[in-house]
């Protein structure tokens, strides 16, 4: 079971407060069962719920009026089974099912999303097959989404003034996904793997109906109840190495997106909130990348790590450059280990560093790209900085167990920075120092 709760003020350009309170609460349950032969059974269950209060500006966090202006709740209840096979004839891998049902119930004085409830039943196959020196792997799922929002004329759902009817609040998908992968073995510790693979997304009930200030992005966002879903095509081809002492892959890829969804600026102010209006859309659009990581065990207490990441996206029906992309990344790390020390057992002390670059915002395409143009009130385009993160952690016996202590502070010069995909970096700064404790108490049940 995980928590988390947040209560925090925005401050606006005219000095005044925005409060918010913001819950999660995660429960998941997952078994494993072993009713013999080469068959595992995985079952899990998982339930989520996510709430959302917001006041008008002018009303701190600690004068919260009973009747919010947003008042958004989402219930989600997924289940899935996994069955699991062993090698037979060269073969092993799973097939299953899941399902899932989101509640999503929208309240308060102004409605930013309508109440909104979707299906979705699922079944899946993922099957490997060991060749010798050369490997193929395989995997297909079908979907059935079904989702409907209730009609709500404060968000013009539907907009009779346009024609539309109740079945812009339903939509349907059928959808086949599935890919195709192998590897070839060059040597006892290297290989050579390709994946093309075919995935499928449907639009969310935001990008689909909403209609009303959206403080995540400092605009009045309007969706569009025609959006059709995503189809991708993702390829990529990667070299990996694997030794005792050295744990190393380089990967490029490519993601070719039919039906691409974003937001685009309207080029017009929402007459009532003075905010710029931000519209979804759709278009063909193309991605690429390069991952680069790699671990080595250079003494038996000493590790060294390190990686690469970049992407990079294109709009190909306009050539402009794709909004919401991460900035380029590379991080590094120093981990000693030593085999006990009094008590305890494996502790470990580790030393990071991330430096990310500077990320330029992508025009009007952006959210928060109206800040690029009044950079004293939040940013659009992000600089780079350099965050440094230490940690310690070890075991210690219990009975017939160990538990295990981990200790780990982030940023640990307070650095002053704002990520890229940070979705307050319109209102603030990124996280500060942060420090974290996380207790692991292992049990069994005869």
């Amino acid at each position: 079971y995980f928590r988390w709760h947040d209560q925090h003020n925005f401050l606006m350009p005219d000095g005044s407060g925005l409060g918010q309170h913001l819950t999660n609460d995660l429960l998941q349950v997952k078994g494993v069962f072993f009713p013999g032969g080469n068959w595992i059974f995985r079952p899990s269950f998982t339930y989520s719920r996510n709430l959302r209060l917001s006041n008008m500006a002018g009303s701190p966090r600690d004068r919260m009026p009973e009747d919010v202006v947003i008042d958004m709740e989402i219930d989600s209840y997924t289940g899935r089974l996994e069955i699991e096979h062993g090698t037979m004839r060269r073969v092993a891998g799973q097939f299953g099912v899941d399902y899932a049902y989101e509640d999503q119930v929208t309240r308060g004085i102004i409605p930013l999303l309508p109440s909104a409830r979707i299906h979705n039943v699922a079944g899946f196959v993922y099957e490997s097959v060991d060749l010798g020196r050369f490997g193929l792997t395989f995997g297909a799922r079908f979907d059935r989404r079904g989702q409907k929002a209730e009609p709500n004329a404060t968000l013009k759902l539907p907009d009779t003034e346009a024609g539309e009817s109740l079945a812009v609040c339903e939509q349907t998908y059928n959808v086949l996904s599935g890919a195709l992968g192998g590897t070839y073995r060059l040597t006892p510790e290297s290989a050579l793997a390709w994946n093309i693979g075919r995935g499928f997304r449907a639009p969310s009930i935001f990008e689909l109906h909403a209609f009303g200030v959206h403080g995540g992005i400092a605009a009045f966002q309007i969706g569009d109840p025609n959006l059709v879903p995503e189809i991708s095509l993702n390829t990529d081809v990667s070299v990996r190495w694997q030794s005792p002492r050295l744990l190393a892959k380089a990967t490029l890829y490519r993601n070719a997106i039919d039906n691409y969804v974003y937001l685009v600026n309207a080029e017009a102010i929402d007459p009532y909130t003075h905010l710029p209006i931000m519209r979804a859309t759709q278009a063909d659009a193309v991605l690429w990348g390069a991952d680069l990581s790699a671990r080595a065990q250079v003494l038996p207490w000493l590790q060294l790590r390190g990686i690469f990441e970049t992407v990079d996206g294109e709009n190909v029906e306009t050539g402009d450059k794709l909004p919401l992309l991460p900035a380029t990344r590379l991080e590094g790390g120093i981990r000693y280990t030593w085999r006990e020390w009094g008590r305890m057992q494996s502790p470990h002390l580790d030393f990071g560093v991330r430096h990310v670059l500077r990320k330029q915002a992508a025009g009007r395409f952006e959210p928060f790209w109206q800040f690029d143009a009044n950079p004293d009130f939040g940013v659009a385009s992000t600089e780079a900085y350099t965050l440094l993160n230490v940690g310690v952690g070890f075991d210690l016996p219990l009975a017939q167990e160990y538990i295990h202590l981990d200790f780990r502070i982030e940023n640990l010069l307070d650095q002053v920075y704002r990520d890229f995909l940070d979705t307050y970096k319109g209102y603030a700064l990124s996280l500060g120092r942060n420090v974290s404790v996380m207790l692991s108490v292992p049990f069994r049940i005869q």
